[in-house]
C-alpha cells in the first residue's frame, strides 16, 4: 500500500515538472474551478448539456480544467476525446481534424485510445439498424461490415471509418455482403461534420452516456489567416449544432488564451472579417456560422484567477507529494511557503510558481540547505497571424467526392 501512494506522488511530481495533465492530478488541481466542475457534473449527470468554452491567461490551468472534466466525464459513463488545434489537427479542416479526435478517443471503461475499443462495443452488441441518421452512407456501410467481423478487411475498415478514406471500399463491402453496393458520393473535405455525426451515434450504439469533445488551445487560430480562421469559427458552430443534423448526444468543452479576444478577434475584426471572406466566396451558410462561431468564444467564461490562500494551498499539495514520492521530510509548512511564495514574480503563471517550488525542493533535498534560484517569468505565446500565403496552405493533400 506505501508502495501504491509513493508510485502515485512520483506520477503527480513527474505531471507537475512536465506541465503535462493526467487523471492523477486533476482532483489535486480543481482548486479555485469548483464552480466550473460542479456545473461539468450537472451535465454529465444528465443536465441540458450546453457547449462550454472557457479562457485563462497562459499557464493558469485551462489544459488541467479540461482534463478534470474528462476525468469525471469517464466517471459517469461518457466517453471522451481531448485534442489540441495546431497545423497538424486543422480545426479549418474537420475531415483532418476527425483523424485526430479519433485517435484520442477514449472509452471510460479502457485505457485503449482509438476508435477500435468503441467500434468493438458496437459490434459485441450486433449490427446496428437504427439510430445512423445523418451518416453518410458510405461511413455506414463501412460500419456495418465492420460489425460482420470481416476478419480480413478489418484494419481496412477501421481506417475509414477513423477518417482515413480507402480507395478499396466498394470491393470489401462487395465481399462483406456477397453483392455490388451503391452509396452515394462523400467530400469528406467539405461534408467533414459526417464524421461527428458518425461518432455521436456510435457511443450510445455501444451503450454508454455520451461523448464529451475537449477542444484546447483555441488560440492557435490566431497563428493561421483569414480565411482558416473563417472555416474553423464555421466548423466550431457546427460541432456544436450538428448543422442539419444535430449532434443530440455530445458535450463540447474549448479552452482558449485570454489574449485571444484582444489580439485576434477585436484587432483583426473577425466578428465582421470571418463571414464577409466566406460571403465573398459564395458560401452563405458557412458564414452564418462561422458568425456563430466567434460568437461562442465570445461566451467563454473566464477561469478565475486563484486567491493567494488558493495558491498556498497548491505549493502544500506540492509540498506533500514531494515528500511522499521521495521518502524524505520537507521543511515546515510556514517556512517553505515564505520562502517559495516569491519565487516567481507577482502575476506570474500558476503552472510558473508550481514548477518553481518543485525545482526548489528538489535542490533543498539533494543539498540540505534553502536553494537561491532565479526564475523566469515567460510570456505567453504570440499569435501573430502568418503571412496570407503561408497560412493559406492545406495541411495536406485536398480530398475530392469518394465514389
Amino acid at each position: 500500500m506505501a508502495t501504491d501512494a509513493r508510485y502515485e506522488a512520483e506520477r503527480v511530481l513527474e505531471s507537475l515538472r512536465s506541465g503535462v495533465p493526467s487523471a492523477a492530478l486533476a482532483e489535486r488541481l480543481a482548486i479555485g474551478r469548483e464552480r466550473l466542475l460542479e456545473k461539468a457534473d450537472q451535465v454529465l449527470q444528465g443536465a441540458l448539456a450546453r457547449p462550454l468554452v472557457v479562457r485563462a491567461n497562459y499557464g493558469d490551468g485551462k489544459t488541467h480544467f479540461l482534463e478534470a472534466v474528462a476525468v469525471r466525464a469517464r466517471q459517469a459513463g461518457w466517453v471522451v476525446s481531448t485534442v489540441s488545434v495546431s497545423r497538424e489537427v486543422p480545426l479549418a479542416n474537420l475531415d483532418k481534424f476527425y483523424s485526430a479526435v479519433a485517435a484520442a478517443t477514449r472509452l471510460p471503461d479502457s485505457t485503449v485510445a482509438g476508435l477500435a475499443p468503441l467500434l468493438n462495443k458496437v459490434r459485441e452488441r450486433g449490427r446496428p439498424r437504427t439510430n445512423l441518421e445523418g451518416v453518410p452512407e458510405r461511413l455506414r456501410y463501412a460500419l456495418d461490415a465492420y460489425c460482420l467481423d470481416v476478419v480480413d478487411y478489418r484494419d481496412e475498415l477501421l481506417g475509414e471509418l477513423s477518417g482515413r478514406p480507402i480507395g478499396s471500399l466498394r470491393k470489401i463491402l462487395r465481399d462483406a455482403f456477397a453483392h455490388a453496393v451503391k452509396f452515394a458520393p462523400f467530400a469528406p473535405s467539405r461534408e467533414g461534420i459526417g464524421y461527428f455525426r458518425l461518432m455521436d451515434r456510435l457511443v450510445t450504439l455501444a451503450g454508454y452516456r455520451g461523448w464529451v469533445l475537449l477542444i484546447d488551445e483555441v488560440e492557435l487560430l490566431g497563428k493561421t489567416g483569414i480565411g482558416q480562421r473563417a472555416r474553423a469559427y464555421a466548423n466550431l458552430a457546427r460541432l456544436i449544432h450538428g448543422g442539419d443534423e444535430s449532434l443530440e448526444h455530445t458535450w463540447v468543452v474549448a479552452a482558449l488564451a485570454s489574449n485571444y479576444y484582444p489580439d485576434v478577434i477585436e484587432a483583426r475584426q473577425d466578428q465582421t472579417a470571418a463571414p464577409e471572406w466566406l460571403d465573398k466566396r459564395a458560401r452563405p451558410d458557412d458564414a452564418a456560422d462561422a458568425t456563430r462561431g466567434v460568437h461562442f468564444l465570445l461566451q467563454a467564461e473566464l477561469l478565475p484567477p486563484l486567491t493567494l490562500d488558493e495558491v498556498d494551498q497548491l505549493l502544500l499539495m506540492v509540498r506533500d507529494a514531494h515528500g511522499a514520492a521521495y521518502a524524505w521530510t520537507p521543511p515546515e509548512p510556514e517556512a517553505y511557503l515564505s520562502a517559495v511564495r516569491h519565487l516567481a514574480k507577482s502575476g506570474a503563471p500558476v503552472r510558473t510558481r508550481i514548477r518553481a517550488a518543485v525545482q526548489w525542493l528538489d535542490l533543498w533535498m539533494q543539498y540540505g540547505h534553502a536553494p537561491t534560484i532565479e526564475v523566469w517569468n515567460p510570456e505567453g505565446t504570440s499569435l501573430a497571424e502568418l503571412p496570407d500565403e503561408a497560412a493559406e496552405q492545406p495541411t495536406g493533400v485536398s480530398r475530392p467526392a469518394i465514389f
